[in-house]
């Protein structure tokens, strides 16, 4: 089949990005293997978001009942390969081959964690202070983490928290009397009946210690959900305002590296990319008399 534009990634990113590029007269194509909404499925409570407080799978749900009411057609199937040759896009998913004149990439973005933190992932363990810092107001939480986005996560939470436990491997370059600092440490393991509790830290002389935290915020980078081979991958994909370097290929939500990790930013930049293809469509659909009456 051939489409205007395939989105590839159903969440909040893609959606937007459907909804803007269907509203606009354009065949649309949604392709997401997963459910609809992606990880906000997977957030328990949002208030950041402008006009909704609640679960992250009910405002996805709602998300994808405003997206039903235009025309895109939504393909369950996870995308394999994006190839462009000449001016369309060969999307491969599943066992079909589809037909694109643009394309909007939204696959996401996987943070690095640790397999014992995943059963306390909402329950006291946060990747976010952004989003989550708030929740943990006057209260002691742990940062464990590296790098200039764990230095930005621990400057967010000292404005916040009662106290936090950085457990690093290198310093962070950060000051402020709320941290209490457990540098060339390693934390490894979590502790609690129905949620976070306690948190084991290795410190650097071997010996372990149990610090009792109400949460803890992991800042350890992550890595794109790449489908896309031909273009440079440093963890996630640099664009200038959505586009790539390749004509017709954009990209959106939290896989751009320029963008923060936030809900209501994934669906600005999808409606932002979403309106660069669009431009770009109409652009090449003007008659070739009308361009050159207006230069």
């Amino acid at each position: 089949m051939n489409f205007d534009v395939a989105i590839i990634g159903g969440g909040p990113a893609g959606i937007t990005a459907a909804i803007y590029g269907a509203r606009a007269g354009k065949s649309v194509a949604l392709f997401e293997g997963n459910a609809l909404g992606g990880t906000l499925n997977e957030i328990d409570f949002i208030e950041n978001y402008p006009g909704f407080v609640g679960a992250g799978k009910d405002l996805a749900k709602l998300m994808f009942e405003q997206l039903q009411k235009f025309n895109c057609a939504i393909i369950k199937k996870f995308v394999q390969s994006v190839v462009k040759v000449r001016d369309k896009f060969f999307v491969t998913a599943g066992s079909d081959v589809y037909f694109a004149k643009t394309v909007i990439y939204c696959g996401g973005y996987k943070r690095n964690t640790f397999g014992f933190a995943k059963d306390y992932e909402g329950k006291g363990v946060s990747y976010c202070a952004t989003c989550d810092g708030n929740f943990y107001r006057d209260k002691i939480v742990a940062l464990v983490g590296f790098g200039y986005d764990a230095e930005e996560e621990a400057k967010f939470l000292h404005g916040l928290c009662k106290k936090i436990f950085l457990v690093s491997k290198l310093p962070l370059a950060v000051a402020g009397e709320k941290f209490e600092r457990y540098e060339g440490g390693a934390l490894v393991g979590i502790e609690g009946a129905d949620r976070l509790e306690r948190i084991l830290v290795e410190t650097a002389d071997k010996k372990q210690v149990a610090l009792e935290v109400d949460g803890l915020f992991i800042a350890m980078g992550g890595s794109a959900n790449s489908v896309l081979p031909d273009l440079k991958q440093e963890g996630m994909l640099e664009t200038v305002d959505g586009k790539t370097a390749v004509e017709g290929l954009f990209v959106a939500g939290d896989i751009d590296a320029g963008l923060p990790k936030q809900v209501v930013v994934a669906c600005a930049s999808g409606a932002r990319t979403a309106m660069s293809a669009i431009k770009l469509l109409n652009h090449k659909n003007q008659p070739i008399n009308n361009l050159t009456a207006n230069k």
